[in-house]
């Protein structure tokens, strides 16, 4: 080859990538808009990428972008802008990212997204577009025999010290105050048995049987019929009168026992054959079926009466007057017999 081909190849070959420069640099840039996934879940959530490889002393003007792109596809959040620049070119890539959602089933079209940009020494803005998107929404998959219940279940906030600090002290409160009562009773409690139960005053023995007498008289035996019952009462007043008062054995003992015994205490002897009568017409009612006159046991009763106020002692005798006043008559007897 001749040294004037040579000169001319170099020169054809150097115009034309002179050429192929100025016609790459005048061409229109490439916008790039691409879904992370075009299939979510409903209410779910997935990515728009928008990528602009570009020179880098282009102007760009980007899509205004609300909070929805269509009614049915929302826009979540979005990014700022990034430059990347590229190795072993003078283009530089510009970047962006939507996170989109959907509440609404089916397919849905996104239109394409309209970006200007402006040549350097320019006054013209130049558009450039995205390929439309389709987004696919799968519904919710029912089962009707599953009853209907929420999506999620509420969650639970865990308890903090804070909140549960006051219903912990409310609970020592009650704890303590259970502890000082019954600690409070206990001492209370120890107090009482500490202290000597009041004795209750003994009823004289003279006092018991002239009490019972008078019960008796009001229950009117005699007068009903009831003779046995009436002299059985009168002896059994008097038998447990000498066991308390005299600390004879009356209960147990026969008249004749009785009558040996009172012998041994100072029992004036008026008293003492009153005492006898008494018995020995007791047991003529009691075992021959006699059947006294009325004064008789008028005279019983009265006897009786007359043997208990004979043998009291003389610290009792005030007391056991005041047990047998206000009778008079011929059903009762005179205290001052």
């Amino acid at each position: 080859m001749s040294i004037r081909k040579t000169i001319y190849f170099l020169l054809t070959v150097s115009f034309s990538t002179m050429w192929l420069l100025i016609a790459g640099q005048d061409s229109a840039p490439t916008v790039e808009g691409k879904l992370t996934h075009d299939s979510i879940n409903l209410g779910s959530q997935t990515k728009i990428s928008f990528s602009i490889a570009t020179p880098e002393n282009y102007s760009w003007q980007w899509p205004v972008l609300a909070d929805k792109i269509t009614e049915k596809v929302e826009i979540v959040n979005q990014t700022g802008i990034d430059t990347l620049r590229q190795r072993r070119s003078d283009l530089v890539m510009l970047q962006k990212q939507l996170v989109i959602t959907a509440f609404d089933s089916g397919y849905h079209a996104i239109p394409p997204f309209t970006f200007k940009y402006q040549l350097p020494g320019d006054t013209v803005w130049n558009t450039v577009e995205t390929q439309p998107l389709l987004l696919f929404v799968a519904g919710l998959s029912v089962d009707l025999n599953i009853p209907i219940r929420d999506i999620k279940g509420p969650l639970r906030a865990p308890l903090t010290f804070m909140e549960i600090l006051p219903w912990l002290l409310l609970a020592i409160i009650i704890v303590v105050g259970v502890l000082l009562y019954r600690r409070y009773l206990k001492k209370k409690r120890a107090r009482v048995k500490m202290m000597p139960k009041p004795l209750k005053p003994k009823i004289p023995p003279h006092r018991v049987a002239l009490d019972a007498l008078e019960s008796l008289q009001r229950k009117k035996l005699w007068q009903s019929g009831r003779v046995k019952e009436y002299h059985s009462e009168i002896t059994d007043i008097l038998r447990h009168y000498l066991e308390a008062r005299f600390n004879i054995m009356a209960v147990e003992m026969t008249t004749s026992e009785i009558m040996d015994a009172s012998l041994t205490q100072e029992i004036p002897s008026q008293a003492r054959e009153k005492l006898r009568l008494i018995f020995e017409r007791s047991d003529l009612v009691k075992f021959a079926k006699s059947n006294p006159l009325p004064a008789e046991h008028e005279e019983s009763f009265m006897h009786a009466v007359d043997f208990i106020r004979a043998s009291i002692p003389l610290v009792y005798e005030p007391q056991s007057r005041a047990n047998v006043k206000n009778l008079s008559g011929p059903d009762k007897f005179d205290e001052n017999k």
